[in-house]
């Protein structure tokens, strides 16, 4: 089936009205995108994340992360694209990290408003002034330093139950990606390598009380004994049996 498009733009921001069963593969905007699908459903990625969605279903996309979409029927959507100075205007209401919500009718509402715009700077106010209160999206919502400071509270009480940083990511309701991101901007490390640091402190901490190997890789969540051994050798750069000689050497 055709996919049936109308375009109204405005300055920097694009709307562009859908209607068909179009299918598209993972790609990335260098703008920013919101997208309202008003009738049908059909498969969403964003960054990785599939989810089904149907009428009444927001997609707030900031600029660089990832979107696909697989159609499981006919569709209806209205998509914004805002570029250059107005991306930049709307991006100071909002986190770096998408985010998918349901349409209470506001978003709906605003886009009905848009071949009405008189000023391109009210509109993106509007808009940005609403998803930054009442939305996921909102820079209000979680600052860049809480998403870091959960993040690493979630890691060390978690440190036992074998984890991932997607388990933290999802505990976090947040992407894996933006995640890794944000963490590693502001920890100057990745979530993985504190989640391992932790561990290894643990696991030190472990070996003072003379517990066996295999207790302490079991007790504190890595895979097994020589899994312990590796990444302690390479963390630690001295083997296991040598940091116990060396604790509990009288």
């Amino acid at each position: 089936m055709k996919n049936l498009l109308t375009i109204v733009k405005h300055g920097d921001c694009e709307l562009i009205r859908g209607h068909g069963q179009a299918s598209l593969p993972e790609h990335t905007h260098k703008s920013f995108t919101m997208v309202l699908f008003t009738a049908g459903c059909l498969f969403v990625s964003v960054n990785g994340a599939r989810r089904k969605v149907k009428a009444g279903t927001v997609i707030v996309l900031p600029p660089d992360n990832s979107i696909s979409l697989s159609a499981c029927d006919v569709y209806d959507y209205l998509s914004l694209s805002v570029h250059d100075k107005m991306c930049v205007r709307i991006m100071s209401y909002l986190s770096e990290s998408p985010c998918v919500f349901t349409d209470s009718g506001i978003i709906n509402a605003i886009l009905a408003d848009f071949d009405a715009v008189a000023s391109e700077e009210d509109f993106i106010d509007r808009l940005g002034i609403f998803l930054q209160r009442y939305s996921p999206a909102g820079k209000g919502a979680r600052s860049v330093a809480e998403v870091v400071k959960k993040a690493r509270e979630y890691i060390e009480e978690h440190i036992t139950d074998g984890i991932s940083v997607a388990d933290v990511a999802l505990g976090l309701d947040v992407t894996s990606s933006y995640l890794a991101r944000v963490f590693k901007k502001f920890m100057k490390i990745t979530p993985k390598q504190y989640l391992i640091q932790c561990r290894l402190r643990e696991a030190k901490r472990k070996m003072e009380d003379d517990v066996r190997d295999a207790d302490i890789a079991y007790e504190t969540g890595f895979a097994s004994q020589s899994h312990l051994c590796t990444v302690f050798k390479k963390y630690m750069g001295i083997s296991v049996g040598d940091y116990k000689g060396l604790i509990h050497k009288k």
